[in-house]
């Protein structure tokens, strides 16, 4: 659930109904376009969205 409300926070359109199809080709686009770099950067702030909710 943390994943799709970082999604919603950092893609307010795919803040629908579809939070878990999103997910899968925004994510794959978020590695794709920016490569391995954003791996450990959105761990960190799930856990932190995690904790807070």
């Amino acid at each position: 659930m943390a994943v799709s409300m970082l999604l919603s926070q950092l893609n307010p359109i795919y803040g629908g109904g579809n939070r878990k199809l999103a997910v899968m080709p925004t994510h794959l686009a978020v590695r794709s376009s920016t490569g391995a770099a954003p791996a450990p950067v959105p761990v960190q702030q799930l856990s932190k969205v995690d904790s807070a909710g």
